[in-house]
């Protein structure tokens, strides 16, 4: 077990503890799994250290970067569904917006949000079963269908009465910082399709807690404006300010011209469609259906837009709506028959964040099986005929390839060769491995690899990625994806990029391997490739104790101690740089521009040659396999003429006699006699 260690404040230096426990004693919290059962996707807490397992981006919108899954949110019943009845969406959404409002302050907008449920809804609120005859929110199969509905049996509806219901939706979780605040770009994609009635209104957008002041970005906003007699035109205005709480004019921009003029001359809101927001850290967008860019523009998410605005958190909201008092030939009632056979179905919709973490990669002997052979991998099957695994050759040998590929492959993923796994037999499954060593605690784990099928075989492989506790591919999965979710047929000769993440706890136990499976068929080979394999760990940084009284704001030295070797006038106290700027110790000619951090600092003096004043504090017990990073703001005294011998210490022991893990000296700051900030 690690040591016992203990740090002390520091400036400027960065410390990474070395040592390593041999073997945690206690029990592994990991359930124990087969190796080729498919753990369930996950809904994920919304952070790249705390993600979700499920799909990758179904587009590759991110320019390149690589995303991580923190959000998933799949609806339905079967697969890997994660909301999959009503009481599990009532844990992670709710039926009104942010601000308490459920039905538009009753204006443009004539449908009310129907509460599931009268313990989840506000006051005066629809409520299905009490004011609705039939269904809000269903849950069928891959999906989660809402309707429009009319309310306490009401036989005619209009835009502006409220007369109708509808499923929308909000997330309950907000992503926190969600602009250029984040330092991460995010990229949100939603999958849905719609049978419409006569004005409705459909929109997939995000907001924030300064909505009324322009926080607010439509991914798509659809209304059914020349809807008179019944004719629904998918219009789809998108809206956005260039700031909050700015004074830029609202941009409003077409969908419908921004679809034609990139070449989707025709959209049918009854089939699937993805919707996708990619938000940029430099404050910019793109807006993207079916993976095509439609929109672009550019919003502040910070308050006023300025450096050190408040930065405004995105929600996420699933308006499936109705009425439009805006157009006078929708401004009627209508017979409540309108709602019959309309619907909304929503399929899934996941928040990615950029992997551009600080990970570090983790050695995978031969990779990219540019030996030529399988050296550092171990290969299982249980299969009969063609099972196993070789590498290929992609450049020398394109035509010969087992499997057979019926063109040329435009090369593999990287280098010269790739990895080819074949399964034969039902349930009969070829694994190839590798042991990467010991498990280490609170770690992020994303294991990459990419990902092409063979042409033996008419249907796509059943294959998987895992990360596995324990030495082979017969210890627990940890973590696993599907080769399905990347949407590959026979015909792909591409690689693309599978990824599985995943994040221990505080105890964990034994080794960590990393595997791909490939499942054979009845009388049939179920083939895939493989190449250029990636792991890497994140450590997250502990939250760590806290310093306290680390501004002095309390007025005195509450929290520090002072040692002093020292003559006369060695020491510390604590100085109110406000109320008694000309009467400081040490003195100073002209009043100071103010304190780093609040009205207080502390004044430390050391007095008598090689004599020291200590200041310390002790902060609890250092974390294995973590960098610490610690700031102070340090200002100079003049009561000498020469700018003071001082420096700043992480400490491993419990006073300032410990151990010196690190240091940094203040005259590397350059200031001089006379520096008053």
């Amino acid at each position: 077990m690690a040591s016992r260690m203990r740090w002390k404040k520091i400036i400027g230096s960065l410390f990474r503890s070395s040592s390593r426990p041999s073997r945690y004693n206690s029990q592994s919290l990991i359930e124990p799994l087969e190796p080729r059962v498919l753990l369930s996707a996950t809904i994920g807490g919304g952070a790249i250290n705390d993600p979700a397992l499920g799909a990758a981006p179904l587009y590759n919108v991110g320019e390149g970067q690589d995303f991580v899954l923190v959000k998933n949110w799949d609806f339905g019943t079967t697969g890997d569904s994660t909301i999959t009845d009503q009481a599990v969406m009532n844990n992670h959404f709710m039926y009104h917006d942010q601000f308490g409002v459920y039905n538009n302050g009753g204006g443009n907008y004539g449908a009310n949000i129907v509460a599931p449920d009268a313990a989840h809804a506000l006051s005066g609120q629809p409520v299905e079963g009490v004011n609705t005859s039939g269904p809000v929110r269903e849950f069928n199969g891959d999906a989660l269908r809402t309707y429009l509905v009319p309310l306490d049996d009401a036989t005619q509806v209009h835009p502006t009465y409220e007369k109708a219901g509808s499923g929308s939706f909000q997330a309950t979780w907000t992503l926190p910082n969600g602009g250029s605040r984040l330092g991460q770009n995010m990229l949100w994609e939603t999958r849905v399709r719609y049978v419409t009635p006569p004005y409705f209104w459909f929109a997939i957008w995000t907001c924030g807690n300064k909505w009324s002041q322009g926080a607010e970005i439509d991914t798509v906003e659809s209304f059914g404006y020349d809807n008179g007699g019944g004719y629904t035109n998918f219009d789809g205005d998108y809206w956005h300010a260039d700031s909050v709480g700015g004074t830029d004019e609202t941009d409003y921009s077409s969908w419908a011209n921004g679809m034609a003029s990139n070449g989707i001359t025709n959209y049918d809101a009854t089939q699937w469609h993805t919707w996708s927001l990619l938000y940029r850290t430099d404050d910019s967008f793109s807006i993207y259906v079916d993976g095509i860019e439609v929109q672009s523009g550019d919003i502040d998410w910070t308050y006023k837009a300025t450096a050190d605005g408040e930065p405004i958190n995105m929600s996420f909201i699933f308006d499936g709506s109705w009425g439009h008092s805006g157009v006078d030939s929708v401004n009627h009632w209508l017979d409540a028959s309108a709602f019959d056979d309309v619907y909304y179905d929503w399929d899934y919709s996941r928040v990615y964040l950029a992997d551009d973490i600080p990970a570090t990669p983790v050695d995978v002997t031969n990779a990219s099986f540019e030996t030529g052979d399988l050296t550092g991998w171990t290969v299982a099957s249980s299969g009969g005929y063609g099972s196993g695994v070789n590498v290929v050759d992609n450049i020398a040998n394109q035509q010969n390839q087992y499997p057979t590929f019926s063109d040329p492959l435009p090369g593999d993923a990287d280098g010269d060769f790739y990895a080819s796994l074949r399964g034969y037999g039902t349930d009969q499954s070829t694994y190839i491995y590798q042991n990467i060593g010991q498990l280490k605690a609170n770690t992020t784990y994303i294991l990459k690899a990419a990902i092409g099928v063979g042409r033996y075989d008419t249907n796509p492989p059943e294959a998987h990625l895992s990360l596995i506790n324990g030495t082979d591919h017969t210890g627990t999965v940890l973590a696993t994806a599907d080769v399905s979710t990347l949407g590959l047929n026979q015909y792909a000769n591409d690689f693309e990029d599978l990824v599985v993440t995943f994040k221990t706890g505080d105890t964990v136990s034994g080794d960590l391997s990393i595997a791909i499976e490939t499942v054979g068929g009845y009388s049939s080979i179920s083939a895939l490739r493989m190449d250029n394999v990636r792991l890497s760990e994140y450590t997250e940084p502990a939250t760590g104790p806290i310093v306290t009284n680390a501004d002095f704001e309390e007025g005195d030295l509450t929290g520090w101690t002072v040692t002093a070797s020292g003559g006369w006038g060695s020491g510390a106290s604590v100085t109110d740089n406000v109320a008694n700027q000309q009467a400081q110790y040490p003195v100073f000619s002209d009043p100071l521009p103010g304190t780093a951090s609040g009205q207080y600092y502390a004044s430390l003096r050391g007095y008598g040659a090689d004599l020291a004043s200590f200041m310390y504090q002790d902060v609890g017990e250092l974390q294995p396999y973590t960098e610490y990073t610690l700031t102070a703001a340090i200002g100079v005294g003049r009561y000498d003429f020469n700018p003071p011998q001082g420096t700043l210490y992480l400490i491993n022991g419990s006073d300032e006699t410990g151990t010196v893990l690190a240091s940094a000296d203040f005259s590397s700051l350059g200031m001089s006699l006379y520096a008053n900030n």
